[in-house]
């Protein structure tokens, strides 16, 4: 991964103790996808569990390094005005 998008999504994850993450990988190779996960991963698990990271996906693959799975199947919306 290119160093100032490294130091720039560590800078990120130490400044914020929740990410929300719409399709982080979307639009990258998956070589550079498969890095950026592994860095989520690992400041999560290096911060004491202080971090959390939701990742909003239509990859499965992101749930073999996932403590917590969350499926969503046909869901229906509810405005309530």
């Amino acid at each position: 991964m290119e160093n100032n998008k490294e130091f720039q999504l560590q800078e990120q994850l130490q400044k914020s103790k929740l990410l929300l993450c719409d399709e982080p990988t979307g639009a990258l190779d998956s070589k550079t996808g498969v890095e950026v996960l592994k860095l989520l991963k690992k400041q999560c698990n290096g911060n004491n569990g202080e971090n959390t990271v939701i990742i909003v996906t239509h990859n499965s693959l992101f749930a073999e390094i996932a403590d917590t799975v969350i499926r969503v199947k046909n869901p229906k919306r509810r405005v309530n005005w």
